[in-house]
């Protein structure tokens, strides 16, 4: 398994964003997060396939 820093740190990101959405009932930042996310979810299955 490769670790890619920049993808998990999207991730780890996009997280904050949607824990900060939903505390300050921020409906349609939460939803964006959990879009980006799921985005770059494919990318992350990818790498780690590529990696092994």
């Amino acid at each position: 398994m490769k670790f890619r820093p920049a993808i998990w740190l999207g991730i780890i990101a996009l997280t904050a964003i949607c824990i900060v959405g939903m505390f300050l009932d921020f409906q349609e930042v939460a939803i964006a997060g959990v879009v980006g996310i799921a985005s770059l979810l494919p990318k992350v299955l990818e790498s780690e396939e590529a990696g092994r």
